[in-house]
This record gives C-alpha cells, sequence and structure tokens, in this order.
C-alpha cells in the first residue's frame, strides 16, 4: 500500500495517518486515527483524532493509508 495525501482520506473509518514534527523533520510518525469531535455535542469542530481515549488532536497529519487486515488466526 502506498501513502495517500490526508485530503483523499475517508472520514468515516478509522485509518493509519502519518503525522510530520516541525521541530524533527526527518521523523514522520504513523498511528491510528479517526474523525470525530472531543465531546458529540460538539458538531462541526471535527478533526483527526488518534483513536485513544483522550482523542488528542492531530494537527499535522500528511498522509494516510488504510489500516492492514488483522489476523485471522492465532499465534
Amino acid at each position: 500500500m502506498e501513502w495517500k495525501p490526508i485530503e483523499t482520506a475517508p472520514k468515516n473509518c478509522r485509518i493509519l495517518g502519518c503525522t510530520w514534527h516541525s521541530e524533527l523533520p526527518h521523523l514522520y510518525a504513523p498511528k491510528m486515527i479517526i474523525w470525530a469531535a472531543y465531546h458529540p455535542n460538539s458538531t462541526g469542530k471535527e478533526c483527526w483524532r488518534d483513536d485513544e481515549i483522550f482523542g488528542n488532536k492531530m494537527e499535522s497529519v500528511t498522509h494516510w493509508m488504510p489500516l492492514p487486515t488483522p489476523p485471522q488466526t492465532k499465534g
């Protein structure tokens, strides 16, 4: 799979996002992200957020790709 520009990302599912750090321009950090608001009553304030419990804003996401298919069996 190839990385695609974040502008082309679907906003109805979790994806793998890649963020750019201005202080460490050589470092890209892939992370599972989702398009969401911090609170359900925050309609119109959606943005890319990490998929952890606190849903931190991901302001520097530049690229995305679909999540890989999970393993089908243990071991």
